[in-house]
């Protein structure tokens, strides 16, 4: 059962943490932030950095798919050697890849995201014979003060996203069993014989009746997190529309209340009301969290 839930948990082609470690670690991480905030413990950081490999398809569509895996597990090995001891990293899906950074703030987190950076430009993938011919790899990434954005979120965006963002999908128990009955392989590569893939309903959170309000807690870090996200990933679009960073960070305009994607001579205003969330995935109904927050 232990080795089941850790292989749940790593990344089948690269072996380091994938999505719902990454989140099971965020949200001990920023339990502990607001534990430390409760006991009056000032200067709580913790950076949140989205990298996405620049052009990747190209690997993939001119070098094969062999090649973009070699270049995931090249940049997911850098990015895990690379990094402190307490700093986590995890492939977030795709050439997306997530790094938290604890007792980190926005500059310190920058400067860590432009080693990595330097880091991966210096190794390019080569190919073919005697492996003499070269193309670069180069990533781009987005810093989110994520101590920043939490204070933001409260109960009120909590009940927002249930009712109205509609990037939060409830499942049943039925359903999430019913899922690993359905994603059974017929034929050995995770397909049902017919080239469609089998998914496995894998929640990111689990409502637990004994303790609805941990869950509620949870839900709020979740939300928050999913925030950040969408956040760092318009900043990483600054980043390569920009054409000269490579780095780009969220910050917060207290005089206009707003956040503003900043790099090397670029302020970008973000539009919170138009970015995208990637979908979170909760056991329970929405009447239970409703309930807590005495939504009818």
């Amino acid at each position: 059962l232990e080795q089941a839930l850790i292989h749940a948990r790593v990344d089948k082609l690269n072996s380091i943490p994938n999505r719902r470690w990454f989140v099971e670690n965020l949200l001990a991480e920023l339990s502990e932030i607001e534990r430390n905030i409760e006991a009056g413990k000032e200067d709580q950081h913790i950076g949140l950095v989205f990298g996405d490999i620049d052009k990747f398809g190209a690997f993939n569509n001119d070098l094969g798919h062999n090649a973009g895996d070699i270049v995931l597990t090249s940049v997911a090995q850098s990015l895990n050697t690379n990094k402190r001891n307490e700093d986590f990293v995890a492939r977030y899906g795709g050439e997306e890849f997530l790094m938290t950074l604890p007792n980190m703030n926005l500059a310190g987190s920058v400067a860590a995201a432009e080693r990595q950076r330097l880091i991966i430009a210096e190794k390019p993938y080569k190919y073919g014979p005697g492996a003499d011919q070269e193309r670069p790899i180069t990533m781009s990434f987005g810093v989110v003060p994520m101590e920043q954005l939490l204070s933001q979120i409260d109960l009120k965006d909590v009940t927002d996203a249930i009712l109205n963002k509609g990037f939060i999908k409830f499942v049943t128990s039925e359903q999430v069993e019913m899922s690993k009955t359905r994603a059974t392989p017929l034929n050995g590569n995770g397909s049902n014989g017919n080239g469609e893939a089998q998914q496995i309903i894998q929640p990111d959170l689990v409502y637990d009746p004994d303790n609805p309000r941990k869950s509620l807690h949870d839900l709020r870090l979740l939300i928050a997190f999913e925030h950040a996200h969408a956040l760092a990933s318009k900043v990483i679009h600054t980043a390569k529309d920009s054409g000269r960073n490579k780095v780009c960070r969220a910050e917060w305009n207290e005089i206009d209340n707003q956040w503003e994607a900043k790099g090397q001579g670029v302020v970008q205003i973000i539009d919170m009301s138009k970015i995208e969330y990637t979908d979170l995935i909760v056991q329970g109904s929405k009447e239970e969290f409703l309930a807590m927050l005495n939504v009818g």
